[in-house]
């Protein structure tokens, strides 16, 4: 049975420029994996910033429907906690909001050709993580770019 491809520069390549470009360090040091799958894949929503339900081709006409966590990008939360300022809240659900579309935006200018899911490895919670990216530019870094995310490896906020 052929395995998609392990990548071990993707990585290295992403680290070198994007970091310089963006000033975020550019992979959790505490990456699931050494290497990198790359699988193509399809849109299906985008659940808020940081989190994507998409269609993974894993070969031989193997398709899975999986919720991708944007490794090393957090976006505000859609929701606010009990007890906290409603105009605190009120900016956070705007934040959270304008990061939700910001990844439509990206996601749907990408075109459906060429999206690809590099896969990383689970997070504690069991969700794939990874980087979404098309034609050499990966979300979780224009997320952070732009501002609409920040730099998240684990660990306290």
């Amino acid at each position: 049975m052929a395995q998609s491809p392990v990548v071990e520069p993707v990585h290295q390549e992403l680290t070198i420029e994007k970091t310089k470009q963006y000033g975020a360090p550019a992979l959790c040091k505490k990456s699931p994996n050494k290497g990198v799958r790359i699988f193509p894949m399809g849109l299906r929503r985008v659940v808020d910033g940081d989190t994507i339900d998409v269609t993974v081709d894993l070969g031989f006409e193997i398709v899975r429907n999986i919720r991708v966590r944007l490794l090393g990008a957090d976006t505000p939360e859609t929701f606010c906690k009990r007890g906290v300022n409603p105009e605190a809240c009120g900016a956070q659900k705007a934040a959270a909001d304008a990061a939700t579309e910001y990844a439509k935006n990206w996601l749907t200018d990408a075109g459906p050709q060429g999206l690809e899911f590099r896969y990383t490895g689970d997070g504690k919670y069991g969700r794939p993580l990874g980087y979404i990216c098309s034609q050499g530019t990966c979300l979780n870094y224009e997320l952070i770019f732009k501002k609409h995310a920040t730099y998240y490896c684990g660990g306290p906020r």
